[in-house]
């Protein structure tokens, strides 16, 4: 079992842990930013943005909540339709 006396003793492991965790939560958490912001969301991009959760929330996000991308490019065509239409 890893005590307190064997983290202190080791700081250049508790940096690369602590490290590792940083970088993976940066990643995740970038790519649901990005993510949200594509698809105007601004309630999740606040909570993405605030609420640290090691990966937990952005990851939950994308593979939950993100919307389909079949959906929007279906609303934008019949969009680009009517756009058409109506300047004839």
């Amino acid at each position: 079992m890893i005590d307190i006396y064997t983290l202190y003793q080791r700081p250049l492991w508790v940096l690369l842990i602590f490290g590792a965790i940083i970088i993976w939560d940066t990643i995740w958490r970038g790519f649901a930013l990005w993510t949200a912001a594509k698809y105007q969301q601004k309630g999740w991009f606040i909570a993405l943005l605030l609420i640290n959760s090691l990966g937990i929330l952005p990851i939950i996000y994308l593979l939950a909540f993100k919307p389909k991308r079949k959906s929007q490019n279906i609303v934008l065509t019949k969009s680009v339709k009517n756009g058409k239409k109506n300047k004839k």
